[in-house]
């Protein structure tokens, strides 16, 4: 559970990005310079899931500066200027929205999906950097609320577990929803079960 009280290392945190942003937002350094700066930073209790959200989200949104389709935009970074000087409360649902009508409409959550395991598949990133991916450019709140399409929520789960000791998910998987996601194949949980307990079989 994310915090919502700041400790020491928040603030650290927080007054070191500051400057980064700054600067960035001044043009005095570019997108990979300020990337690069975020290693005085321990990445480790930024972006754990006790951290303070808005320390989590600043930090991503400088590290994917260098991205190339969701590079961060100067909009967002002004916004969490803001919430770190206090001149507007930092709100993760709102960031999104105003996000969103800064782009004009919605993000879709199949678009987002397909082009990260479109990008794992190809080999751009490794397990860690797609689950990172996937926790700053998907939107949760499509997951917890509302009524999603069970292809989406499958989806997501299988990108999150990349990483899961034990139980990771296997570039099968990923296959199979890459396929769902561009309308090669329709999305059955029966018949992904049976794939996934022919490939375990064959692996024996």
């Amino acid at each position: 559970m994310m915090r919502n009280i700041m400790n020491e290392f928040d603030r650290n945190a927080l007054s070191v990005m500051k400057n980064i942003i700054m600067d960035y937002l001044d043009k005095k350094i570019s997108n990979e310079e300020a990337a690069a700066r975020l290693i005085s930073i321990d990445s480790d209790k930024a972006i754990s899931i006790s951290s303070l959200r808005l320390v989590t989200d600043c930090y991503y949104a400088i590290k994917h500066l260098t991205e190339t389709e969701f590079k961060t935009t100067d909009f967002e970074l002004t916004y969490l200027i803001d919430c770190i000087n206090g001149v507007r409360e930092y709100d993760y649902v709102e960031k999104k929205k105003l996000i969103q009508e800064y782009y004009g409409r919605a993000e879709d959550p199949v678009d987002v999906m397909k082009i990260i395991i479109d990008d794992y598949l190809d080999g751009k990133y490794s397990r860690k950097k797609t689950v990172e991916r996937l926790a700053y450019f998907f939107d949760t709140n499509l997951i917890y609320s509302g009524n999603p399409e069970p292809m989406v929520v499958s989806c997501y789960y299988t990108i999150k577990h990349l990483t899961e000791t034990g139980y990771e998910t296997t570039d099968f998987e990923m296959a199979y929803f890459q396929d769902c996601l561009n309308g090669v194949r329709k999305y059955d949980s029966d018949e992904l079960n049976e794939l996934m307990r022919e490939y375990f079989k064959n692996q024996l």
